[in-house]
């Protein structure tokens, strides 16, 4: 199992490799060498935008919400199995920053996912927890949208305020439960400043799960719009985008 100094490796590796990944001639090689994702998904990696650099373009409003969390776990009791990282880690103390979430304005929501790409082009990777190795599919869709440049027509608005809880792993019951509805808390923050009440985008013939534990958050099924897979991009005068509440390992107790 690795240590915490394993991790630490690891991520100095990580660096590295992100650093070397700026040369032309080692992203080449990567990219002749390396993993299918890299050969197959060159238009989608150009255009992906990290949560960071999302909050910082001139049309984005990031909103502070909640607070700060030092979460001080109890140790792991002794196992006889194997367990993950992610298991050894959640089980030290760590720090989250106050959350914020992001308000995109006049944005398209596309693809099979309802990715949201800006109309200059940058693929925002929330539906995929902003981490580009679950874009391992094909998604022509995206791809199509993406090489013809549609993203630059700005048609009237057939959305609202809207935020989308389609995603990559809304089918999964944990992932929808600890991440997803955690959403709601920054749509409540949203309402009450604002004083509109964003709806909801989920997947057409979604989880058993998904209508009641929605219901249970308050939300009627008029305020509920279905995305099917099929669906034709849509342009919404504001996305809301929630932060993913945790760590990406651990999660938000207070959440």
């Amino acid at each position: 199992v690795p240590t915490g100094l394993d991790w630490w490796r690891l991520n100095i590796l990580r660096r590295l490799f992100n650093l070397a990944y700026r040369s032309p001639a080692f992203r080449e090689a990567v990219h002749a060498f390396g993993p299918k994702v890299w050969r197959s998904l060159p238009v989608l990696r150009k255009s992906m935008i990290s949560a960071t650099a999302m909050r910082r373009m001139k049309d984005a409003q990031s909103v502070p919400f909640a607070s700060s969390e030092n979460v001080r776990p109890a140790p792991l009791s002794k196992c006889d199995g194997w367990l993950p990282v992610g298991h050894h880690l959640v089980s030290r103390p760590y720090f989250l920053p106050t959350p914020a979430y992001t308000v995109l304005k006049l944005t398209w929501l596309a693809g099979k996912h309802a990715t949201p790409i800006t109309p200059e082009g940058r693929l925002v990777l929330s539906p995929f927890r902003f981490n580009c190795r679950l874009l391992l599919e094909s998604h022509p869709d995206l791809e199509s949208f993406l090489h013809a440049r549609s993203f630059k027509d700005c048609p009237a608005p057939e959305l609202d305020t809207i935020c989308s809880l389609v995603h990559r792993y809304d089918p999964n019951y944990y992932h929808w439960i600890i991440e997803l509805c955690a959403n709601i808390e920054a749509l409540d923050h949203y309402e009450k400043t604002t004083g509109k009440r964003p709806k909801l985008l989920v997947r057409a013939n979604a989880a058993k799960f998904i209508p009641p534990s929605l219901a249970a958050l308050g939300y009627a099924p008029h305020e509920i719009i279905e995305w099917p897979e099929s669906h034709r991009p849509l342009f919404a005068t504001n996305v809301i985008i929630p932060p993913l509440r945790g760590n990406h390992v651990c999660c938000s107790p207070n959440s």
